[in-house]
């Protein structure tokens, strides 16, 4: 299981369950019936599991579920994790092609007048180098 998921229990418990459910499916807005389908039980049970101890309504899950559910949701989310640090790496890709690219207009600038060469001509030049660099880039990682 993976470390980074926070627990207040040992094993299951209705917290247990209900963070495991939050951590795991933070942008589902259903996540219970979502674990009811993975482990083809109703919604009301999971219900059941995540009411306090206390409640008349409460029902201890199985050891076998408790297993089953942990199975399912921290796979869920570990793919969560990895989608969020795949866009976290584009949009830093994306800010640091930007920045080269500027370093790439004003290099092409300094150029324009060390040469007395248009300076719209060694932009241009920069610039299509820039997306040839860019393309080349993004097929790699694809």
């Amino acid at each position: 299981m993976n470390s980074d998921m926070k627990f207040n229990d040992i094993g299951y418990s209705p917290d247990n369950l209900k963070a495991l459910l939050k951590q795991a499916l933070p942008e589902l807005a259903r996540p219970r019936e979502h674990l009811a389908d993975e482990l083809g039980v109703s919604a009301g049970t999971i219900d059941r599991w995540c009411v306090g101890l206390e409640s008349k309504r409460h029902y201890d899950m199985s050891l076998k579920m408790w297993n089953k559910a942990l199975k399912v949701l921290t796979k869920e989310y570990e793919e969560n994790v990895m989608d969020t640090q795949a866009t976290t790496n584009e949009n830093d890709l994306v800010k640091i092609t930007m920045e080269l690219r500027q370093e790439g207009v004003d290099l092409a600038r300094k150029l324009a007048k060390a040469e007395g060469v248009s300076e719209a001509t060694l932009i241009r030049r920069a610039l299509i180098a820039y997306d040839l660099v860019k393309d080349d880039i993004y097929f790699k990682l694809k």
